[in-house]
């Protein structure tokens, strides 16, 4: 589908978008990190025909995929191109001394309400070196190291953004502390931030002013806005999704894991490719917190497989039976995956699951369960010490990873999440839902989604979105064709950054050209469009 449908953008509305921001030339910094720089390396060209550039600043983190892309075909060497480097920023933060009076006056600053969410944001610096491929919550930075790191990031990211001077910045999932800082520096100065997203509807990125406020972004007054087309396409999507079809574009594709699978010739080669990485890791790539070398690739395709099927046959004589779901009273619980952005950016309050589950099954009628489901991508990962401590609680039930979310939901009187999309399929499965974190779909109306601010209320929460539950489709219809309207149509994860095992939308018409000046058009439109 072409753009024209979500945004109507001629030429007199270009001319005017240029000259209300620059009468000459637009600057732009763009915030990346590992293959989302091709995203930008695609969208220069485009975006220069559209809105003549002027001084163009890229963040980059992940030094082994920047010199890969550069050392191929690119569009970043046409332009005037200022390049800020995670890597050298690390080093620098190596040598600097710590001025807790600067960092006081930026927490002051830029805080929100302080600096802690930028760290926390990021699993490099706040998590184990290992943390995405096993559970590891042992910092990779200790505390003095974070605050250098802190120090660092902030003064190189002033000096880059007085060096463009930007009239927008634009990223894709802040999941660095850098660009987190280039968030809240931005937010500080005034200078307009805007981050793609999954919509996590068919193939969907939404571009949001503000990523820490998803939901009041698309809880504007907009049914006066929606067009024709889009309802459609949201009472298509919605009959899809209500007959349980509603996977979206980079949804991850998964198989139980075999032992037969660690013997294939593709498994042995990347081992013996990240054993050579790893030994010229430390010459080359030093001070590159990105990329990991043999030990994550032996954890992730050998070790994670092997204890999967360890813990899943342990598990499997404590799982619930499905058959039983039925005629049990429970509240469903879906478990994140972790490291995520949906625990360390919107629920970070509620980064510790086990306590999480502990505040939910003890906030439930004492005869009342609450039925826990694992990300099927997680078995292998958390230790079987973290199961037993889940079963260790007493009205806690466990049921298998691989059983499917929609029939979890069908029995359960209530869904509790901190931000799963699992909460969305239980909105259009016609359950009430209680929120503990930031999501979209919080913008949906009290009597479909309640959302919890503190376990002392959280009984009471529930009770009230059970009691005073009702199904409103013409506001869940609006919502879809709210989120349509304001997204647009690429195949973001599956084509773009090229992610294994991911799942295709095979709907798109457009040449690569189109797409990606329509693309184009699609960011400058929305930038301009009053907020």
């Amino acid at each position: 589908m072409s753009l024209v449908s979500y945004h109507d953008t001629n030429v007199s509305l270009v001319h005017q978008f240029t000259m209300a921001t620059n009468p000459k030339r637009f600057n732009l910094i763009f915030c990346a990190q590992g293959s989302a720089l091709r995203i930008f390396d695609h969208l220069l060209p485009p975006l220069n025909q559209i809105i003549p550039l002027g001084q163009i600043g890229i963040y980059v983190a992940d030094q082994v995929f920047y010199d890969r892309q550069l050392a191929g075909p690119h569009n970043f060497s046409d332009f005037p191109v200022s390049w800020l480097k995670e890597w050298e920023i690390n080093q620098q933060a190596n040598q600097i001394k710590i001025d807790r009076v600067k960092l006081q006056t930026y927490d002051e600053l830029y805080g929100q309400p302080n600096l802690w969410p930028a760290l926390i944001a990021d699993r490099r610096i706040f998590l184990g070196p290992l943390t995405k491929y096993k559970q590891d919550y042992s910092p990779r930075l200790s505390y003095p190291r974070m605050l250098q790191r802190l120090q660092a990031s902030i003064e190189r990211i002033e000096q880059f953004i007085n060096q463009v001077k930007p009239h927008a910045i634009i990223g894709f999932n802040m999941v660095t502390l850098d660009e987190f800082i280039f968030y809240l520096i931005a937010r500080q100065k005034g200078i307009p931030y805007w981050q793609m997203k999954n919509a996590k509807i068919n193939n969907l990125i939404t571009l949001f002013p503000d990523p820490l406020r998803i939901a009041s972004y698309l809880d504007r007054p907009r049914q006066p806005t929606i067009s024709a087309s889009s309802l459609n396409q949201a009472r298509q999507y919605l009959q899809r999704a209500q007959a349980r079809n509603s996977t979206y574009e980079g949804h991850i594709i998964l198989k139980p894991p075999s032992l037969t699978s660690l013997f294939s010739p593709t498994i042995a080669s990347k081992l013996i490719k990240s054993t050579i990485f790893s030994l010229l890791k430390s010459a080359h790539y030093p001070a590159d917190h990105q990329s990991a070398g043999l030990s994550a690739v032996w954890q992730f395709n050998v070790v994670k497989p092997i204890n999967a099927i360890k813990h899943h046959r342990y598990l499997s004589l404590h799982y619930m039976s499905p058959h039983h779901l039925p005629t049990t009273s429970y509240v469903f619980f879906p478990l994140h995956t972790e490291p995520e952005i949906a625990l360390s950016i919107y629920g970070r309050y509620h980064q510790n699951q086990i306590e999480v589950i502990r505040n939910i099954a003890q906030s439930l009628p004492v005869t009342w369960s609450l039925v826990v489901k694992d990300h099927p991508r997680s078995l292998g990962f958390r230790t079987l010490q973290y199961y037993k401590k889940l079963l260790q609680i007493p009205n806690v039930r466990l049921v298998n990873p691989y059983l499917s979310s929609w029939d979890v939901i069908e029995s359960a009187q209530a869904i509790v999440t901190i931000s799963s999309w699992v909460g969305f399929e239980a909105i259009i499965a016609k359950k009430p839902v209680v929120t503990l974190g930031e999501c979209t779909y919080n913008c949906l109306p009290t009597s479909m989604v309640v959302k919890n601010t503190s376990y002392s209320q959280l009984s009471a929460d529930i009770s009230r979105a059970i009691n005073q539950y009702h199904y409103r489709e013409t506001d869940l219809l609006n919502h879809i064709a709210t989120v349509i309207s304001l997204s647009f149509p690429i195949n973001m994860y599956s084509d773009v950054l090229a992610k294994p095992n991911r799942h295709f939308d095979s709907s798109a018409k457009q040449s690569e050209q189109e797409l990606w000046f329509s693309f184009a058009r699609y960011i400058v439109s929305t930038i301009h469009s009053p907020q």
